[in-house]
């Protein structure tokens, strides 16, 4: 069981990586994945987090002049049994 995950957002030039993300499996901790994000950057994107097992989305947004916050969800996705 994996995750997929897609990050949208223009991006100027390839190699100039905006945001980063990371997934962890906290299941034997809470029996949840999590997800992390970090950007320095204040461009407007859409970081989407697809759990292939369970179908479920969830999207983290920035606006475009606003700097990014980091995001700590240690609730995502539910471990599968």
């Amino acid at each position: 069981m994996w995750r997929e995950i897609v990050v949208e957002h223009p991006c100027q030039r390839e190699k100039n990586w905006e945001v980063l993300v990371k997934v962890l499996d906290g299941c034997g901790l809470n029996d949840r994945y999590w997800i992390f994000t970090a950007a320095a950057t204040n461009v407007e994107y859409a970081i989407t987090v697809f759990d292939t097992v369970s179908e479920q989305e969830w999207t983290y947004d920035n606006s475009l002049g606003v700097a990014s916050p980091a995001v700590t969800d240690i609730d995502a996705f539910a471990c599968q049994p």
